[in-house]
């Protein structure tokens, strides 16, 4: 089941502090921001110190079920810093994270796994002694239903050719875009609920960005996955996600529709740097 043509790459209103509104011609992409049910993901004053230094200062943040939400900001802001704290990589000094109603804050990494988050990490992270085929199985471990975990083994690896050729191939000989696909694959095949995903396209070469990107929008689509996605690739993350919020010294300085964010010439400017063309 590919969800794209292998093309040679190996996959087939104004700024508001507090979110925004919807237009017309938006309301039918972006339920979620008017909807009012409970979120999927919801961080409240979310405080968190390295030591002595304070590197989130109250965020808060939430996901609903379906939607790419982007989080955008530059080196340094505390986005990869909200990704860990998520995963329970990082211990809250206060504040709650909230997922499908219930607390994980301060939960091991594993037990949040369980509870049906999956992270793709920056710097992809993969196990370079294990083969393709294992990196992926390691994906599944905590999933009794063998059966539905090898089914799953080989739909993403349809999703991913290059890495279905590659299969028994130790990761460590990957090109880096093909250990970017794997470190996917690998999250994917925890069958997560939430997908994080931690600079997908850093070192990236623009062909595969741009295939990356109708991939995680096709198995966004196509799987309902709820993704939210750590990109200083403002374009990218801009063309995938429906919202965002934007991250500067460890604050939430803005947050809007994706098109209030892209045409926000001070956003652009103070926190993202010249924003891309598309």
């Amino acid at each position: 089941m590919a969800y794209m043509k292998d093309s040679g790459n190996g996959v087939r209103g104004s700024v508001t502090r507090t979110g925004a509104v919807a237009t017309a011609g938006e309301a039918a992409n972006v339920n979620e921001v008017t909807d009012n049910s409970q979120p999927l993901l919801e961080i409240k004053n979310l405080h968190v110190h390295y030591g002595q230094v304070h590197a989130l200062k109250g965020i808060d943040l939430e996901v609903r079920a379906g939607e790419i939400v982007t989080l955008l900001g530059a080196n340094g802001a505390g986005k990869s810093t909200t990704i860990m704290a998520i995963m329970g990589l990082l211990k809250p000094t206060s504040g709650s994270i909230m997922f499908a109603g219930e607390s994980i804050t301060g939960m091991e990494a594993h037990a949040i796994s369980r509870k049906g988050i999956g992270l793709s990490p920056e710097g992809r992270r993969v196990l370079g002694s294990l083969t393709v085929r294992e990196n992926l199985l390691l994906g599944g471990y905590a999933r009794k239903d063998r059966k539905a975990v090898d089914h799953d083994l080989e739909r993403w690896l349809s999703v991913f050719p290059r890495l279905g050729d590659r299969v028994q191939q130790m990761a460590w000989t990957l090109s880096g875009g093909e250990q970017q696909m794997l470190a996917i694959a690998r999250a994917l095949m925890g069958k997560p609920r939430l997908l994080l995903l931690d600079e997908p396209s850093l070192g990236m070469a623009p062909l595969i960005i741009e295939s990356m990107r109708e991939t995680i929008r096709a198995i966004s689509e196509q799987e309902q996955m709820t993704v939210l996605l750590v990109e200083q690739n403002v374009d990218l993350a801009l063309r995938l996600a429906t919202r965002g919020y934007v991250l500067a010294l460890g604050q939430i300085v803005y947050s809007g529709l994706r098109s209030e964010l892209r045409n926000s010439e001070a956003v652009q400017t103070a926190y993202l740097g010249e924003a891309s063309q598309s």
